[in-house]
């Protein structure tokens, strides 16, 4: 039986790339599929043109009222399929059968979430490369995560929770039942974190599924890398109690330990030309500096939140 899924796709000056977006999604077989789009005020002359060519009609919203959470636990409520797929505007398919691929682990009743992999566009910087091929998304294991007792919750090391809950809304699956029983909560970073660890608690699984991909990666500068990074770290102390520096000298071996990565990374990238590497060799030790930093910076803002 084909499985119904909305795929909805929140949209800000998405620009020509939401074009190749829904051709991928238009090409995916083996489900009955439903398109849905909340716009949250583009100006770029580009967006609602292309939504109009696909003879998709946006949901409206006023930029201000964006939220991550409460627009995708709105698109849920409006939709028919029984399972909802989310994509960034940004992120690309690569497979026709990218969608039957994201559903196949929902013929596991218990199975509230799934999410996709992601490779990195190939212009992509290759610290940033190394960074999201160290995340979850960037693995090439599958892997079913059963619910988590309270009690086993609480007895858990951080950095395990931090592990039990990766979960990445940008490509991912939800069983439209389960989103609207338990909505993402109204947050301004890692909603679909807190969703994770809130379901898993809940008495329900998760999936990564790698075989079902998409392409999607950040150019951010040095501030917009490092208020990401804070927010990350941010997040994880509240829902994990994670906390990956404690002190200046851990700081510095982080430090040092990550040059060594990205030296690596700048030295065998391909692609870049001999004065590009060598850029790279020499800001490696900086971009270091401000990822650790960062880490560090948003874990001791933030406190932890116990699940109630």
């Amino acid at each position: 039986m084909r499985p119904r899924v909305s795929v909805f796709i929140p949209t800000l000056d998405a620009g020509p790339r939401l074009d190749d977006l829904l051709l991928a999604l238009e090409r995916q077989r083996g489900v009955d599929l439903e398109i849905l789009v909340t716009d949250s005020g583009s100006e770029d002359g580009d967006t609602l043109r292309i939504l109009a060519t696909h003879g998709i009609e946006p949901a409206r919203i006023d930029r201000a009222d964006f939220d991550h959470g409460d627009t995708r636990n709105a698109a849920a409520r409006r939709a028919r399929g029984e399972l909802i797929a989310f994509l960034s505007q940004d992120a690309l398919p690569l497979d026709d059968d990218y969608l039957v691929r994201l559903a196949a682990p929902f013929v596991d009743p218990t199975v509230a979430g799934a999410f996709a992999a992601q490779e990195p566009r190939p212009d992509v910087h290759p610290f940033q490369r190394l960074n999201l091929d160290r995340h979850m998304a960037g693995s090439a294991s599958w892997e079913l995560r059963p619910a988590i007792e309270p009690a086993a919750w609480a007895a858990m090391a951080p950095a395990e929770r931090v592990e039990r809950i990766r979960f990445d809304d940008v490509a991912s699956m939800i069983r439209t039942s389960d989103l609207i029983a338990r909505p993402f909560p109204r947050r301004a970073f890692a909603e679909d974190l807190a969703w994770a660890r809130s379901s898993l608690l809940a008495g329900r699984a998760l999936a990564f599924c790698p075989g079902a991909r998409v392409q999607h990666s950040h150019g951010l500068d040095r501030g917009e890398f490092s208020t990401r990074t804070a927010l990350v770290h941010a997040a994880l102390r509240e829902l994990c109690d994670f906390v990956p520096i404690d002190g200046p000298a851990l700081l510095v071996r982080r430090i040092v330990g990550t040059s060594l990565r990205f030296w690596r990374a700048a030295i065998t990238a391909p692609g870049r030309s001999i004065w590009r590497r060598v850029g790279d060799v020499l800001v490696a030790p900086y971009w270091a500096t401000v990822q650790m930093r960062a880490m560090r910076r948003g874990a001791a803002g933030a406190r932890y939140l116990p699940p109630r």
